[in-house]
């Protein structure tokens, strides 16, 4: 393959340089934005709860006896928006963030690219 070696021999070389981090350089990072996520979304959670009207009284009593099975259902999930989404974070000291599914990118983006979070 003689073409082959005078034409790899006779391209230009490209040298490229990359910021390098380490895993556990964003782990605070993760962590915080979790956080703030998790604040965001009680927050629209909370405006949600009070603009809806409650005129009918029967709903009314159905909603409180309700409501104290309502607040351990949401104990035992516990809201991540982030970490939810994560398939697996990176190992200590790797080179690999976290992995998360395609479908979920924009999703993700979208999370990480909130000037709160960025923040």
């Amino acid at each position: 393959e003689i073409d082959r070696v005078q034409d790899l021999l006779q391209s230009t070389a490209q040298l490229e340089f990359w910021h390098v981090y380490q895993s556990n350089q964003f782990q605070n990072f993760f962590v915080q934005a979790n956080e703030t996520l998790k604040g965001l979304e009680e927050q629209k959670t909370e405006t949600a709860q009070t603009t809806v009207d409650t005129t009918d009284a029967e709903t009314d009593e159905i909603d409180a006896l309700l409501q104290s099975a309502d607040d351990s259902v949401e104990v035992a999930q516990q809201n991540n928006p982030l970490f939810d989404l994560m398939v697996s974070p990176g190992f200590q000291g790797g080179p690999v963030l976290a992995t998360f599914n395609i479908k979920d990118t924009a999703k993700v983006s979208q999370y990480l690219n909130m000037p709160q979070v960025r923040n």
